[in-house]
């Protein structure tokens, strides 16, 4: 059974469990929900997982960022998908 990303409404189907940071994948958009460490990313941004994650850190990156940076899921919340 296809699943709704329910937390966030987008009306998108997904075969995944969208709410497990398990199935996010590089490209997928993800809003940011706390920061921790200074963080220059803050509530409410929505930024591009940028690739495979580093233990537990998830790389993000937004346009006007230098360069990724690294949080923990619990600061994330599944945004959308891309088309491809």
């Amino acid at each position: 059974i296809d699943r709704i990303a329910a937390s966030h409404g987008d009306g998108e189907h997904y075969a995944e469990d969208m709410t497990d940071p398990a199935n996010w994948r590089a490209g997928d958009l993800v809003e940011v929900v706390s920061t921790e460490n200074g963080d220059p990313l803050t509530v409410g941004d929505v930024a591009t997982i940028a690739g495979d994650r580093v233990g537990m850190c998830i790389p993000v990156t937004m346009p006007h960022l230098p360069h990724c940076y690294f949080m923990m899921p619990k600061e994330l919340r599944f945004h959308s998908r891309p088309s491809s």
